[in-house]
């Protein structure tokens, strides 16, 4: 999964061929997963997303990608399954 810029959607990995990827660190209150939208594509991001997220949408469409992949959003956190699905895809 990964997130449409343009479209503040959730889209599927199989329409995106080139993606930024932020590197940052969950706080404390990303813990508790409040404002973490539901995993299936075509969803909405949330309205109010942490500042480097949104920051990070933003630089990505400036630099020309389309795409961003942010963890909280782009892996379930609460499926095991999908998210060791999610993991295994990875390139290495």
């Amino acid at each position: 999964r990964f997130i449409d810029c343009e479209n503040r959607t959730i889209v599927s990995e199989n329409v995106v061929d080139r993606y930024a990827a932020p590197s940052y660190v969950w706080g404390a209150h990303d813990s508790h997963h409040s404002d973490r939208t539901p995993f299936n594509y075509g969803n909405l991001l949330p309205s109010n997303l942490p500042t480097v997220i949104e920051d990070s949408t933003f630089a990505a469409g400036k630099l020309g990608y389309i795409y961003l992949w942010v963890d909280r959003y782009c892996v379930n956190q609460d499926n095991l399954e999908d998210k060791h699905h999610q993991i295994s895809t990875w390139r290495r």
